[in-house]
């Protein structure tokens, strides 16, 4: 799991939806964009869906939580995949990505 801190708030998600989130964040930044962008969240140990502006000047902190726990979120394999094809699309590698693995 990581924590994500996002403008005063913390919430926490699993490692494949963060290293989606900091793939397309780096990708916005380059290309000086921002992108609304859902996924699904714990807050305050309860699971939810969370809303973040991703891109240039948004700054945005992820940290592992250890000991890793043994939870997973509702929808976390598709936001992933779909954060990942977003990130592809905008850095204009979409041939880099299997349309056809939707998990």
């Amino acid at each position: 799991m990581f924590d994500i801190f996002v403008t005063g708030a913390r919430v926490a998600t699993s490692d494949e939806v963060a290293e989606a989130l900091l793939e397309y964040l780096r990708v916005l930044s380059e290309q000086d964009r921002t992108e609304l962008v859902s996924f699904p969240a714990l807050l305050d140990g309860q699971p939810g869906q969370a809303w973040v502006t991703l891109g240039k000047g948004v700054p945005l902190l992820a940290v592992k939580s250890e000991p890793e726990l043994g939870l997973s979120l509702e929808g976390e394999e598709f936001a992933a995949w779909s954060i990942r094809r977003r990130a592809a699309a905008a850095a204009a590698r979409v041939s880099d990505l299997d349309w056809n693995d939707v998990p």
